[in-house]
């Protein structure tokens, strides 16, 4: 198993977007964990995304990237 290290936090909507999106070729292993269940509104609870420790970097790289290039607005707060 992957030591994982946690890298954000967005909604079930957008994790299965972008898996589907190959998000999990890029970070094998990654996983999504609701963190904060909205049961009224389940689309709006936010979960954390962990990638593989030796990802993390890389990630986060592109993360900040994107905000920069999105104007702040990224889909992994």
């Amino acid at each position: 198993m992957a030591n994982l290290k946690d890298v954000g936090e967005t909604t079930p909507g957008i994790w299965s977007q972008i898996s589907q999106q190959g998000f999990l070729n890029d970070f094998p292993d990654a996983e999504f964990r609701i963190i904060k269940k909205n049961t009224r509104f389940p689309e709006l609870s936010v979960g954390v995304i962990s990638v593989r420790e030796e990802d993390a970097k890389r990630f986060l790289e592109i993360k900040k990237e994107q905000t920069k290039l999105n104007g702040g607005n990224w889909i992994i707060s």
